[in-house]
């Protein structure tokens, strides 16, 4: 139970605020859901960690046969990073895009 949220402090005023999970997996599915080259893999394809209060996240994609998975995969983390700062002042540094397979 105590894993399935995230403790996040501000760093202007030091107040506290416990994110569920769900609220996380969230973000991803939109930021994943932005890029026409890419889809998740299946309904678990995102994969989230609470290790002593830090995120980690990871998420499997499949990725359109004419782009570059690399670059793809770049955007993704960026991305991710980004949006999980911008809506809930977490820095998540443990972001792993897995490409398991293409689309044809």
């Amino acid at each position: 139970m105590a894993n399935e949220y995230i403790q996040v402090t501000n760093e202007n005023n030091g107040s506290k605020v416990s994110l569920n999970m769900g609220v996380f997996e969230s973000i991803i599915r939109e930021v994943v859901s932005t890029s026409d080259d890419v889809e998740l893999a299946d309904k678990k394809a995102i994969q989230l960690r609470n290790v002593n209060n830090t995120l980690s996240v990871k998420v499997d994609v499949r990725v359109h046969l004419n782009s570059n998975a690399i670059t793809i995969c770049e955007y993704l983390q960026e991305s991710i990073f980004n949006s999980i700062y911008q809506m809930t002042d977490l820095k998540c540094y443990d972001i792993a895009i897995n490409v398991v397979e293409f689309i044809f």
